[in-house]
């Protein structure tokens, strides 16, 4: 009886620990996915909707949002407006009308790789394995803006399982409202 009781005990031992490990493999497959991806971020272009969420409401974009590594540029572009961001300015340009200020780091709040400079160097992060609200199973990061601003505190990207390609990025400011997010259709390194 005791033999029976004792294989049945370590049976189930095997058991749960087959379960357990099938979900660290899963985490950390993606986690190293993500990081050989996004550690060090080459030039991409994303194809996205920017959804800019107000107290009054929110207005929706359908962008093209670049990054360029070599010439440190950022770029947005949608309909007939175009945004270079630059280290020092910001030029925005809308037919013949062109404005330039000083960059700001809410304007590099849709970048993905602005996510992940502040998902490394942030002492607040987190990774879960998660489903969006699809079919498709995704994993869920978080993390601190290093140099929080009043509309860019914290951030939260999924990324797919599958490709560690980004899903939907959401951009919260100081006082938790969620003022930006960004819907992914199309992403590729360049």
């Amino acid at each position: 009886m005791k033999k029976t009781a004792l294989f049945f005990a370590m049976l189930l031992l095997l058991i749960s620990t087959a379960g357990c490990g099938g979900e660290i493999s899963t985490q950390e497959n993606i986690h190293k996915r993500v990081h050989s991806a996004y550690y060090d971020v080459e030039s991409y272009s994303a194809r996205c909707k920017v959804i800019a969420y107000t107290s009054g409401g929110q207005n929706a974009y359908d962008c093209t949002v670049d990054y360029d590594r070599k010439n440190n540029l950022y770029s947005v572009m949608s309909d007939d407006m175009k945004i270079d961001i630059f280290p020092d300015k910001t030029v925005i340009s809308k037919g013949e009308n062109v404005l330039e200020a000083p960059t700001s780091g809410d304007d590099m709040s849709i970048f993905v790789n602005t996510f992940f400079k502040s998902y490394y160097e942030s002492e607040s992060t987190s990774l879960s394995v998660s489903a969006p609200g699809g079919e498709t199973e995704a994993t869920l990061l978080e993390c601190d803006v290093m140099n929080p601003s009043e509309n860019c505190a914290r951030m939260k990207l999924w990324v797919s399982n599958e490709t560690a390609a980004p899903l939907r990025m959401q951009v919260f400011g100081k006082d938790g409202f969620m003022n930006t997010e960004i819907i992914f259709e199309e992403f590729k390194f360049c």
